[in-house]
């Protein structure tokens, strides 16, 4: 099927769906998204590159700085590769010491350009003299103006398209700002890599065709999403019908499931208070293997996300998978396994009761061997949140409680 088909399948009406439904049309809105950031991310590459080149890429350190699901997806995204690429990273309340510094070089990420820790943040490094970057929707906003017309990148938050305000009154999505500025900051690692490898001609031509990438991956698995939306509508009901949810990811991936365990969080665990859900770290106590499981909890369910499907991820279900034929376990604990990856054959695709293959491209940013993003991570992040609704539907919420909810957590969290 060509693009031009694939597009067109993904722009027919809109019309309300069943409940099954509710993922395959956030998928359609985040589709629809893509597209209008890749196109403004192409109009802005120029500036992008020269905010890059001229001062992402000589910070002595970089500050990523940003609040809520913007932090995950973003802000720690941006530092993971920064470092990755070996450029030093500082966590901002430290690098208010700027004397101690040669290069600090803030960059403050805000849909709105007006919440509180980086408006605060910004407006302290202004004050010390150090003019921040700003990524952010609002160019008349409080760190936009700290920042100056020439360190501002402008996001495309398409809020106001008229199918996707549409389609919002049926299938809540709440903020779409994170998958923007998750786009945004690829599109500046592109830049990066691009000149620190000496992979193209042009920074800002590489970072475009790497976008193009994801655009294109995004979209030619529209259809596959759509053909599978039972296995989906499943895994979503198995999740909205737990008692615990357990979250696992590897690398980047693990940014995903800590951004999934607050869409759900934020939106269930107020409607249904004896869920627990979970992110699995390496470092504390596995909380399957407490004495006190069995007897807390009768469902649970188990999500490892890795793209390579090996990894962290892999051994949690390995151990979920042990741990479930035990018999103070069995016949008293159902545990269900659900694994998403874009490995087929790997353990992770294999040994999960249910398994969704995503699509990869081979565009892979690395240094000395160590991958340092690919193109998954923001098909995952579409996958994972256009299954929220879906999973707060089958917990019995209405839309018009969804979306209140989603007003909640936004004043919450901070985006």
């Amino acid at each position: 099927m060509s693009i031009a088909e694939l597009q067109k399948l993904i722009n027919q009406p809109f019309e309300p769906v069943e409940q099954f439904d509710f993922a395959v049309q956030a998928y359609r809105i985040f589709t629809k998204q893509a597209e209008i950031v890749k196109s403004t991310l192409t109009e802005n590459s120029k500036k992008i590159e020269e905010i890059t080149l001229n001062r992402i890429m000589k910070a002595d350190p970089l500050i990523p700085i940003a609040s809520g699901r913007s932090k995950i997806l973003s802000s720690d995204l941006l530092k993971k590769i920064a470092i990755n690429l070996g450029i030093p990273v500082e966590e901002p309340e430290t690098a208010l010491n700027i004397e101690l510094y040669k290069n600090p070089v803030p960059v403050v990420i805000s849909t709105s350009g007006e919440r509180e820790e980086p408006k605060k943040l910004a407006t302290e490094f202004s004050n010390h003299g150090v003019a921040p970057i700003a990524i952010t929707a609002n160019l008349n906003s409080s760190i936009a103006k700290c920042a100056g017309e020439e360190n501002t990148i402008p996001l495309k938050v398409p809020t106001e398209d008229k199918e996707i305000k549409e389609i919002k009154k049926y299938c809540p999505l709440g903020n779409l700002g994170e998958f923007s500025s998750m786009l945004t900051v690829m599109h500046i690692a592109g830049t990066l890599a691009s000149k620190i490898h000496d992979l193209h001609d042009s920074p800002a031509s590489y970072a475009n065709l790497m976008i193009d990438e994801i655009y294109y991956n995004i979209l030619k698995f529209y259809p596959h999403f759509s053909r599978r939306k039972e296995l989906h509508s499943t895994i979503c009901k198995k999740i909205a019908d737990s008692d615990f949810l357990g979250l696992a990811g590897e690398e980047y991936s693990s940014n995903i499931v800590r951004s999934f365990s607050i869409r759900i969080k934020q939106l269930l665990t107020r409607e249904k208070e004896t869920r627990r859900i979970h992110v699995f770290n390496s470092d504390e106590a596995n909380p399957l293997y407490s004495p006190e499981f069995s007897k807390k909890h009768e469902k649970a369910v188990i999500f490892g996300n890795s793209g390579r499907g090996i990894g962290f991820a892999k051994d949690i279900i390995e151990k979920a998978k042990i741990l479930r034929e035990r018999p103070e376990i069995k016949g008293k604990t159902e545990i269900d396994i659900i694994g998403m990856t874009f490995t087929p054959n790997s353990y992770i695709h294999r040994e999960s009761d249910h398994a969704m293959i995503l699509p990869n491209s081979y565009i892979q940013l690395s240094l000395d061997g160590s991958t340092v993003l690919r193109t998954y991570e923001p098909l995952s992040l579409i996958v994972t949140d256009s299954m929220v609704p879906a999973i707060a539907i089958y917990s019995g919420i209405e839309p018009d409680r969804i979306n209140e909810l989603m007003e909640k957590t936004h004043n919450i969290l901070g985006y």
